[in-house]
This record gives structure tokens, C-alpha cells and sequence, in this order.
């Protein structure tokens, strides 16, 4: 019997969507964990895309640091002034 070995499902999404998707994941493991020892493995094992896939919608890894970064002091600054406005 020629068993084939299992695969992940692909699943393909618009650019702008997959980009965001891999901003979130990134996003997330900032706010939950920090920056130090954050690894393009973690970032793609968040975002559920393989680390080649990472560099092509984040040609600099730093690139994709200052975007995720940007992201979420822009959502810290939103949650603050709904939270403080009266």
C-alpha cells in the first residue's frame, strides 16, 4: 500500500487578507508576549502559514515588526480614549 503522507489544507486568501491575518498573529503574540526571543517560526505558527510565506508579505523582518508594532499602539491609543472619554 503507497500511502501519500498528509498535507495541511491550503487555504487561499486575497493578499490584503492574508497580510492582515499575519499582522494579527503577530499582533497578538507582541501584546501577549513581548518582543524579546520573538521568532519568524513563532509568527507563522500563530498566523497558520509556513515561514516562507511570512517573508513574502514581510520582505524585512524588521519591516514587519515596526507595521505590528504601529497596529498596536494605534489600538492601544483607540481602547484609551474610549475608555477615558467621558
Amino acid at each position: 500500500m503507497n500511502k501519500q503522507p498528509r498535507t495541511r489544507t491550503r487555504t487561499r486568501l486575497a493578499p490584503g487578507i492574508r497580510r492582515a491575518s499575519i499582522l494579527d498573529a503577530a499582533t497578538r503574540l507582541i501584546l501577549r508576549d513581548g518582543t524579546t526571543g520573538l521568532t519568524m517560526e513563532d509568527i507563522a505558527a500563530e498566523a497558520s502559514v509556513a515561514r516562507g510565506t511570512l517573508y513574502l508579505y514581510a520582505v524585512l523582518v524588521e519591516g514587519l515588526h515596526k507595521t505590528s508594532t504601529a497596529t498596536t499602539v494605534a489600538a492601544a491609543q483607540k481602547l484609551a480614549r474610549r475608555t477615558l472619554t467621558p
